[in-house]
């Protein structure tokens, strides 16, 4: 299998010659920039210009600087500064921005004869892939279909739609992306086993497709083939659903769900059935991330990053060392997942749960716990629920040395990313789901050679990404035309998605 390419974004300095790179080193603080130390340049003087490659430099992705020279002097030094502290040497360096936003290095060059240049070079870092806890965009699968919302802020939607899952006034299946939606200006998208929820650029909410347990919360049962408002007039800043509930957060961090509560995954305390409008999750806590699972739904405290689950609990998907005995097994409230660990990430397959460490000098931030029958937690268990189902009823550390900034659950499959947008994959492979051309089930993770990837996310035995060059990849089932190629055949390696740009 190839190796991996390495992320290469270039700030390339027009200098005259580099010296080796040095490695980096460490400084108390970063250092003012101070005005130009000479007039400007003339033939034959030290001076560069700034270009970048490829544009956007991403947060938490490692990032190569590279200065290449164009005038005649010779350079004998070259430094980088930082505002994060760090200071480095040389032609060639890597350095990661934590986070987004402008920010500026200070590069400064001396020549063999000593004349030296200081500049700032402005940088534009991109939001990092951990945005995949807090915000669902670029390409998003559900259950049988897809929403995606491109670079001009228009969602698109494909595959099935038999319920009006895709929201374009119809119930025909469509095999390619289909523009959704158009008199609304939306931020994000979610997607479910049958449904499909929405957030405005203001935080309202409309939701389409499948509403028998009341899951579009407009206060009915009734299907609906567009965006319809949801009613309580709440303003929320990030949505996710399951199979047939969703959940989301205010601004202020308050949880609401609606939709089915047979298994107590609306989190209100008490088994009611259907609900068909937002409710309020019990127990006051402050929520960062919200994530709905087939049956089950996770959050992430803010401040602290300690993960909360509750619902289903038959595979140990709750986390809290219960459950698991039976099909009944749930827990009507927000429960503390065992461990202690503060999160920074968080999503929800069908039956399992997997986080990522805040800790970023964790060696594997990875963790996961619930149903381990195909391999998705990523880690050997020893436990058994319901007498036959692997399982893990606590957070298991995922043992592979492969270190992920993202992570997202599927149906039966996990996949991630490094800070060098490398994506693995392992668990269930039926469809070719994990992306490495197989349809064998893999326990621990699989690297997808050759791509680049800057978001990942899983669905029901497919998987979506989008590259670094913007452009989007699908694969896995295909039955309905999900994966947005055209067919209904299966992809058993990631397959360009045509017409989407992110």
């Amino acid at each position: 299998m190839p190796a991996p390419r390495i992320l290469r974004t270039a700030l390339v300095l027009a200098l005259l010659a580099m010296t080796a790179c040095d490695e980096p080193s460490r400084v108390v603080a970063p250092q003012p920039v101070d005005p130009p130390l000479q007039a400007p340049a003339k033939e034959g003087d030290l001076d560069f210009s700034v270009s970048t490659w490829p544009r956007a430099v991403i947060a938490d992705f490692e990032t190569e600087l590279e200065a290449v020279p164009v005038s005649r002097d010779r350079i004998v030094s070259l430094e980088w500064r930082f505002n994060d502290g760090t200071l480095a040497r040389g032609s060639k360096i890597r350095h990661t921005f934590d986070r987004e936003g402008v920010t500026a290095v200070l590069v400064r060059a001396t020549t063999e004869t000593g004349l030296v240049l200081q500049r700032q070079v402005v940088v534009q870092v991109s939001p990092g892939i951990a945005a995949l806890g807090t915000v669902l965009s670029g390409v998003v699968p559900g259950g049988l279909h897809t929403c995606a919302i491109d670079a001009a802020a228009a969602l698109y939607c494909w595959g099935y739609n038999g319920n009006g899952t895709i929201g374009d006034g119809t119930r025909q299946h469509h095999y390619s992306p289909i523009r959704v939606g158009s008199s609304l200006s939306l931020s994000q998208v979610a997607t479910g086993v049958g449904h499909s929820c929405a957030l405005t650029d203001v935080g309202a909410a409309y939701c389409w497709g499948k509403n028998e347990s009341g899951q579009l919360g407009d206060g009915t049962t009734i299907d609906r083939d567009v965006p319809t408002a949801v009613l309580g007039g709440l303003t929320f800043s990030s949505i996710d659903i399951g199979n047939n509930h969703s959940c989301a957060l205010t601004q202020a961090g308050v949880a609401y769900c609606w939709g089915a509560d047979a298994s107590g995954q609306l989190g209100n305390g008490i088994v009611t059935g259907n609900q068909l409008q937002p409710a309020p999750v019990l127990g006051g806590v402050a929520f960062s991330v919200i994530r709905a699972g087939y049956t089950h739904s996770c959050a992430l405290q803010q401040v602290t990053g300690f993960a909360y689950c509750w619902g289903s609990n038959n595979t140990g998907q709750i986390g809290n060392g219960t459950g698991g005995n039976s099909n009944t097994d749930m827990v009507d409230a927000p429960a503390l997942v065992s461990g202690g660990n503060a999160f920074a990430q968080l999503d929800i397959g069908a039956s399992h749960t997997c986080g990522l460490l805040a800790n970023t000098n964790a060696s594997n931030k990875t963790w996961c716990w619930g149903w381990n029958g195909n391999g998705q937690l990523g880690a050997s268990t020893s436990e058994v629920c319901r007498s036959t189902v692997p399982c893990a009823r606590t957070p298991q550390k995922l043992p592979s040395s492969v270190k992920l900034v993202a992570i997202t659950a599927g149906s039966k499959q996990t996949c991630g990313i490094t800070s060098t947008g490398q994506a693995y994959c392992w668990g269930g492979n039926s469809y070719g789901e994990l992306g490495d051309g197989t349809t064998v089930d893999k326990s621990s993770p699989v690297a997808i050679p050759n791509l680049q990837f800057k978001s990942i996310r899983a669905g029901r035995y497919f998987t979506c990404g989008v590259l670094l060059d913007n452009t989007s990849r699908c694969w896995g089932y295909n039955f309905f035309g999900m994966l947005g190629l055209g067919d209904n055949a299966d992809r058993l390696t990631p397959t360009q998605v045509p017409g989407l740009s992110f």
